[in-house]
């Protein structure tokens, strides 16, 4: 936190500045994925479509990171090593059929489907001797030759399936979704703790939970003739959560999130010109949440033992007012924007009530303009540009750690050469945060601060044939 979201006596890190280990950070990361999309209309009215895929996934992590708080002389950062590795098999199947008919003045389109998905994952943390501290503000490496001390190994299984119906009726003006879907889900995780010095190995956490639901949702729209179309939505979730019991002081597996959200809004279509604005004002709400444990001796938890612990079965809420909308105003010129406005609170809690959501910012805005040169000899030219606003939120449950607003300006160039004969080669450049504006994008903890992306400058050509 200090020397990032708080100055020290020498000022902010900048954002260029490494401290890990150059001969020691490392991401490795190999994926492959396979599938099919199959579909088949048996007439005008009935199509049976299924998507398959299957994903494998190879990962070594190697890196050196914050431990603890800035120390007293305002540019010191002790550090610690840590490393990973693991592989992951994924297989994902939705099918589903669809059906097109009417009865009476009542237009349908009903799906019926079925999907599936499980993932079977293994990997091991290792807890290792510590690297040297650094300056911030005058980074030094030495070698690092790390000794590991301990090696969490953890496996899982996560299945789930879920069945669903959907039902979209359209009668003169009126257009009425009904639908709703039934999951179950399991999720089988195993951990265990390895001394490499003296070979023990020590059982960890063991949990099988199973869980099903059913979540539906509706929505209900008027289209008049002139283009506005009011409407009201209402829809149900269901997610299992992602986080190992490790991440638990007492290691329980946390059960599945649930929310529910009401919307309301109006869109307008005008006739004269290519666009659509609109305005929806929404409560969402979330039950068996995931927040920071309060407790200040629960800080050993996670896989190498040193990150903060979460608890499960707060609530909260955020209501808001958004206003987006695209236009294409004149031929090749298009203008994209939104607002919103987030008011966040936690509903019910142990020890947060009453506070705002950790990483729900206050208000946002975007704004993108982009224009196409129809002819002359800047045809096929593209220049856009845009800027990009994030209101005041905080990174922790406890609002101990306040992120201030930014602001963020973006450019691009693009060029089709497809004016060149029957070439199709496109040549873009898009750089973000063109300012290189040194701004923290969240803080969770007195030593997990992130600074956001500095200026980054992309060159692409694409090939099409």
């Amino acid at each position: 936190m200090a020397g990032t979201l708080d100055a020290t006596p020498y000022g902010h890190m900048k954002n260029s500045t490494f401290i890990g280990q150059p001969d020691w950070n490392t991401f490795d990361r190999t994926l492959w994925t396979a599938g099919w999309m199959f579909e088949h209309q048996f007439n005008d009215h009935l199509t049976l479509t299924q998507n398959a895929r299957r994903t494998h996934v190879d990962s070594l992590y190697r890196g050196v990171v914050t431990f603890g708080a800035l120390n007293a002389d305002g540019r010191t950062q002790n550090r610690r090593g840590v490393q990973g590795t693991g592989d992951s098999d994924g297989d994902t199947f939705d099918t589903r059929l669809q059906a097109r008919f009417n009865t009476g003045a009542v237009d349908h389109t009903v799906l019926l489907g079925w999907d599936w998905q499980r993932a079977d994952w293994e990997g091991v943390r290792s807890a290792m001797s510590n690297p040297r501290p650094i300056d911030i503000f005058d980074p030094v490496y030495s070698p690092y030759q790390p000794t590991i001390t301990t090696e969490t190994p953890t496996a899982g299984i996560n299945r789930q399936s879920g069945v669903y119906l959907q039902d979209q009726l359209a009668a003169g003006n009126w257009r009425l979704t009904l639908g709703g879907r039934y999951d179950w889900t399991k999720d089988d995780t195993l951990s265990a703790t390895r001394n490499i010095a003296t070979g023990i190995s020590q059982p960890g956490a063991h949990s099988v939970i199973k869980n099903e639901a059913f979540t539906g949702r509706a929505g209900l729209l008027y289209v008049f003739e002139n283009g506005l179309t009011p409407y009201v939505s209402y829809a149900e979730s269901f997610q299992p959560s992602t986080r190992s019991p490790l991440d638990s002081f007492t290691q329980t597996a946390f059960d599945p999130v649930t929310g529910s959200q009401w919307e309301a809004g109006v869109k307008y279509q005008p006739a004269s010109v290519d666009g659509l604005v609109t305005l929806a004002v929404y409560d969402l709400r979330q039950e068996n949440m995931i927040v920071d444990d309060p407790v200040t001796s629960h800080r050993n938890c996670g896989a190498t033992g040193t990150a903060t612990c979460s608890i499960q079965g707060d609530e909260g809420r955020v209501r808001g007012i958004e206003l987006e909308g695209r236009i294409t105003p004149t031929d090749g010129l298009s203008l994209i924007g939104a607002a919103s406005r987030m008011d966040s609170e936690m509903l019910k809690s142990s020890a947060y009530k009453g506070k705002q959501l950790a990483m729900v910012p206050d208000y946002s805005a975007s704004f993108w303009a982009d224009y196409t040169f129809q002819a002359g000899a800047l045809r096929g030219l593209s220049v856009a540009a845009g800027a990009r606003y994030n209101g005041v939120s905080y990174g922790d449950s406890a609002n101990l750690y306040r992120i201030p607003s930014y602001t963020l300006f973006d450019a691009a160039l693009r060029y089709d050469l497809g004016r060149f004969g029957s070439t199709d080669v496109k040549l873009a450049l898009n750089a973000s945060n063109l300012a290189d504006k040194r701004f923290v994008s969240t803080c969770t903890g007195v030593s997990s601060c992130y600074y956001g992306s500095g200026r980054t400058v992309m060159a692409t050509a694409t090939f099409g044939w």
